[in-house]
């Protein structure tokens, strides 16, 4: 919004300028007063340019300032704030629709009125009343059975996560031209790979601290006999009889319920 200047310092640089001061010797006169005005707004003042100063010289009343609407008003706030204190509040592009606000003006809303922060949700299964039913049931049976007092000591859960290597130093997709030029036949975008390349590791947490990730090789076909030969096997022969010396009889060992691990083996396997 343009700065409105008062009638005395209005008055000073007219009368400067009958005296035969230039725009720039006024405003370095005025600097000398602490009254910091520009050199374009100067040449307003002495060309008259503007609404007020135009009817001024014309000798007609002067018209009222009229300030633009505030649209940050507590209403709108309130309005925004009921909608977006829900669990799934509506879109910027919804809002804008709803109170034909611009999308800036609902940033400053939301962030600068209302102190909020933009954050992601924590991603979880959706499951329905039977099975939450049945995950509460059988969490309340596993910690009673092996996890009160002590017996969270020799409790071990696994699980394994693929971990992905993504392309490092490649070909963009994108390139940047000069307006109305076209893109040289040499800049291409080369992919040959139709997926990313990773492999499997091996995660577990004990009473007693948690073993170092390793690595599964790969090329192996993911099923029972993969799970035991590649996972059991080295964890119960290597890696837990470090944390657990001549107690391995006492642990728990729990893992989710993979496909690979309810099969016949591997159930043959871990009872024995």
């Amino acid at each position: 919004m343009p700065k409105i200047l008062d009638f005395e310092t209005d008055t000073i640089i007219r009368t400067l300028s009958k005296e035969n001061f230039s725009p720039r010797l006024i405003r370095a006169k005025l600097l000398e007063g602490d009254i910091d005005v520009s050199v374009q707004t100067i040449c307003n003042v002495l060309n008259s340019i503007g609404i007020r100063r135009n009817a001024t010289k014309e000798g007609l009343p002067i018209p009222k300032f009229r300030r633009p609407p505030v649209k940050r008003t507590n209403d709108m706030v309130r309005k925004v704030k009921n909608w977006i204190e829900s669990p799934n509040p509506p879109t910027f592009t919804r809002m804008q629709s709803l109170t034909s606000l611009s999308r800036d003006t609902l940033s400053k809303i939301v962030h600068t009125d209302l102190k909020l922060q933009t954050v992601k949700k924590c991603k979880v299964h959706r499951l329905n009343q039977a099975q939450k039913k049945n995950r509460k049931k059988n969490c309340r049976k596993l910690y009673e059975k092996n996890r009160a007092g002590d017996k969270s000591e020799y409790a071990v859960t696994l699980d394994e996560a693929m971990v992905y290597i993504d392309d490092c130093n490649g070909e963009r997709r994108i390139c940047y031209v000069q307006p109305n030029e076209t893109v040289p036949e040499t800049w291409v975008f080369e992919k040959t790979e139709n997926f990313k390349t990773g492999f499997m590791v091996v995660g577990v947490i004990s009473g007693r601290g948690c073993l170092p990730l390793y690595r599964v090789p790969n090329k192996v076909k993911i099923n029972a006999r993969y799970y035991v030969d590649f996972v059991l096997k080295p964890l119960f022969r290597e890696y837990l009889p470090r944390l657990y010396p001549n107690e391995m009889n006492k642990i728990f060992f729990h893992h989710d319920k993979a496909t690979a691990h309810t099969a016949s083996l591997t159930i043959d396997i871990l009872s024995n």
